[in-house]
């Protein structure tokens, strides 16, 4: 569809969305003065806050109002927004923003004044088609159902399928789509059972990173030292480095959704149709637990509806998944360690253990990421960065103190299992950018709107993720074969979303769902897979090879 043909469409159809606001307004004013004041500043204020926020979103983010970004609002907490707040919203990119905003509605308050002075108002020969045409967009937008079977809205190829309020209102239906999916996915939780279990690897740990960049990661080359514990223990032979894994999402409850489920990305089945990996594990016979410092069940009574990472604290599911989990949020990502290991320490350990570590990681804002011994970077660290301002060079030094003392918090849980028959894997949900190729912190999804270049740095510094698996000295001893399998498979390409098929694989469990061309480590791995990333499956092998 033509640009101008659109760009006219939406033009005229705002204008009169405007115009009539104003008409609606007017009937008030036969009513009362200040009703109508009441109504005509409430109306404004949705049509200025809808249009600014979207404008922010897109801005930052490269985003619009839709279903992900409501997901995204659902799952945030009391200090996520506080920190988003003090990283985006006060800056002077925003305050720009606004500013422009204010002189708009001054504008518009000096125009009123200036047409009713000379008692200007629309004729009916131009209210007449305006009301035709919001009709004829209202028709659909108000009437045509949502068709979850589509990958994205413009397979309805009409001018309406680019205008912002229908996509608003695909978007929220959407949303309830995937709030139906907990309910699917309960349901399949229940049914699932595993077909024996041999227990090859009897504690499996699960550490699971937030916002990782990897070129930031002194394990894969970086100029800062931001891994020497890792480093450490590379050197010993006990830690095993992969090169080349992305995530399925840069969105963590994304991401969370499709590494817990047994479906893959283009698979013909969807996420919620499977089961997630710790059923299959709790089904086994495994000790389940989940501490993440990020998402709570703060009540037992506010879960009916969770939409976003927290999905799994849904009542259908939680008790088919988990047989312990935390339920308060710490400052520090140590310090649910400690209480993890504290709490078992009292109470033991069980037979068999598959244990989750969901960290804060290097999640924004950085600075409050780490604790005072851990900042050892500073600006001046970054002179030889040329192209950032100061500020910009303090945000990158704040990133890397986070992921020096992520560097600390990881090996201390592997310390943990240092003498136990362990192995344990780390990986992030997914990258970030950090000033790192153009001044803007955060993730986006703007690659392919960009210059080619840019968009292939941009894709690798939010997808591209550390991989690590660390096997412990007795483990080592006994699973020879498995060490072997893991040190033979490190340049494999490999995608977060066949993360459950290794695992029940290192635990011997024996499911149908178990697919060995999914297994990262086995001879079957398939290395010629799509590795289809985002919402908008960009091939992310094919887009950074440039072709």
């Amino acid at each position: 569809m033509p640009y101008g043909v659109l760009l006219a469409y939406n033009l005229v159809f705002y204008l009169s969305l405007s115009l009539i606001v104003c008409k609606i307004a007017g009937w008030f004013q036969k009513i009362h003065q200040a009703l109508y004041i009441a109504t005509h500043t409430l109306l404004h204020l949705l049509c200025y806050g809808f249009s600014i926020s979207n404008i922010f979103l897109y801005i930052f983010f490269n985003l619009r109002w839709d279903a992900f970004t409501f997901q995204l609002i659902h799952e945030t907490n009391t200090r996520e927004s506080s920190e988003f707040l003090e990283t985006y919203l006060f800056t002077s990119e925003c305050g720009l923003l606004v500013m422009g905003y204010i002189l708009l509605m001054v504008t518009e308050y000096f125009a009123i004044k200036w047409s009713r002075q000379r008692s200007i108002s629309m004729p009916w020969y131009v209210s007449m088609p305006i009301a035709a045409l919001f009709i004829y967009n209202g028709i659909f937008f108000c009437f045509q159902n949502f068709d979850s079977t589509h990958d994205n809205a413009n397979d309805y190829n009409t001018l309406i399928m680019r205008n912002m309020l229908w996509k608003l209102h695909l978007s929220v239906q959407q949303y309830d789509v995937e709030k139906a999916d907990l309910d699917i996915c309960a349901q399949n939780q229940e049914i699932m059972a595993v077909d024996s279990c041999s227990y090859t690897s009897p504690n499996v740990v699960i550490i699971i990173g937030e916002s990782f960049i990897k070129r930031h990661s002194s394990l894969y080359g970086y100029n800062k030292t931001t891994n020497p514990n890792l480093e450490k223990l590379r050197q010993t032979g006990n830690l095993s480095v992969f090169t080349d894994v992305i995530t399925t999402r840069h969105g963590t409850s994304e991401a969370f959704k499709l590494f817990l489920s047994m479906a893959c990305i283009k698979d013909s089945i969807r996420w919620c149709d499977t089961p997630l990996f710790p059923t299959l594990f709790k089904q086994a016979g495994y000790h389940v637990a989940f501490y993440s410092n990020q998402f709570v069940k703060e009540s037992e009574k506010d879960r009916e509806n969770a939409t976003g990472a927290g999905f799994f604290y849904h009542p259908g599911i939680e008790p088919y998944i988990f047989n312990e989990r935390n339920h308060s949020l710490n400052q520090f990502d140590e310090e649910m360690v400690q209480e993890y290991f504290e709490k078992h320490k009292k109470e033991g350990f069980k037979p068999y253990n598959l244990t989750i570590f969901h960290l804060l990681g290097q999640h924004v804002s950085y600075k409050d990421r780490y604790t005072q011994k851990y900042a050892r970077f500073t600006e001046k660290d970054y002179d030889d960065r040329k192209d950032l301002t100061n500020s910009q060079k303090r945000e990158v030094s704040e990133y890397d103190n986070a992921t020096l003392y992520n560097d600390y918090v990881v090996s201390t849980i592997i310390s943990h299992y240092q003498n136990q028959d362990a192995i344990v894997i780390y990986f992030s949900d997914h990258g970030e950018e950090c000033n790192d190729f153009r001044p803007h912190i955060g993730r986006s999804g703007d690659w392919d709107m960009i210059e080619r270049k840019a968009g292939i740095e941009c894709l690798r510094c939010q997808f591209d993720i550390p991989f690590i698996i660390y096997t412990s000295p007795l483990y080592q001893q006994n699973h020879p074969e498995i060490v072997k399998e893991i040190n033979t498979a490190l340049d494999r390409p490999f995608m977060t979303d066949d993360l459950p098929h290794l695992l029940l694989y290192l635990a011997g469990i024996h499911t149908s769902w178990y697919d060995s061309r999914h297994n990262l480590i086995s001879p079957n791995f398939n290395t010629k897979r799509r590795r289809l990333v985002s919402r908008v499956f960009t091939d992310y092998d094919e887009f950074c090879s440039g072709k």
